[in-house]
């Protein structure tokens, strides 16, 4: 500080032209060395608020983080306790429980298609519990696609709809398929179902949102679109079933 108030201070010299040259650069100079200090003194207080700004969301994830541990760890005790007291449904419909909750926690965008599989299938597991003989669930997935990556939590939402508002509303049941392609550039994952369906098709290719189902698509479409620059197709026929296409491009 006491260097910087002394630059601030310019020289007056009078005297042989080549003085005041010397007066004149000197006093560029400092002009230049107050600037220079100026602009450091910002761009040192701006690194420090970005770093405490840091510091401050990493804390608050921390925090944000207590809850879900702790109610992960207390359904892990409960399907203990269920085991231990010979109620293995009840064991079971926690675990899948617990397994979706952990992974919904994740702080991830895109995953491997075996995790959101294997999220899925545990979503589908309570289902089943729940709503015995109303539906089954097939799968033809290519093993091969198992490593691509896709957005998070994108097929349960899907396979929720076929469920709860496909088969749900059919008498009789039905079956929800979840299926996989390869294309050349990309590569497909549809989860179909032989419900109700729909003929109501809004202009953006969805169902309209108050029909009750499907309220989930239009945020699966832009998550699908924002994250992994895909695309989503929906198709129906009433009393038919519905298909829902995801189309993501192949990682390069």
């Amino acid at each position: 500080n006491q260097t910087v108030r002394y630059l601030k201070q310019e020289m007056q010299l009078d005297g042989y032209r080549e003085v005041c040259q010397i007066s004149d650069e000197f006093n560029r100079m400092i002009g230049e060395i107050n600037t220079l200090t100026h602009q450091l003194v910002r761009t040192t207080s701006n690194l420090y608020e970005s770093e405490l700004q840091k510091k401050q969301s990493e804390l608050l994830h921390l925090r944000s983080q207590i809850n879900p541990h702790f109610l992960y760890n207390t359904l892990e005790s409960i399907m203990g306790m269920a085991y231990l007291e010979e109620a293995p449904q009840t064991a079971q419909m926690v675990g899948n429980l617990g397994k979706i909750f952990k992974y919904s926690v994740k702080g991830q965008d895109m995953v491997p298609v075996r995790e959101e599989l294997a999220t899925t299938r545990a979503y589908i597991g309570i289902q089943l519990m729940r709503f015995e003989g109303v539906f089954q669930a097939e799968e033809q997935v290519d093993p091969a696609i198992l490593e691509y990556r896709i957005p998070k939590m994108i097929l349960q939402p899907l396979v929720e709809n076929a469920i709860t508002h496909g088969i749900g509303n059919k008498r009789g049941g039905g079956t929800v398929t979840i299926a996989t392609r390869e294309e050349p550039d990309n590569w497909l994952i549809t989860v179909q179902d032989d419900g109700c369906g729909t003929d109501n098709i809004a202009a953006d290719g969805l169902p309209p949102q108050q029909e009750g189902g499907f309220i989930g698509l239009a945020n699966v479409r832009q998550r699908v679109e924002s994250i992994a620059r895909g695309r989503l197709h929906f198709s129906s026929i009433k009393n038919k079933g519905a298909t829902v296409t995801v189309v993501l491009p192949k990682e390069r």
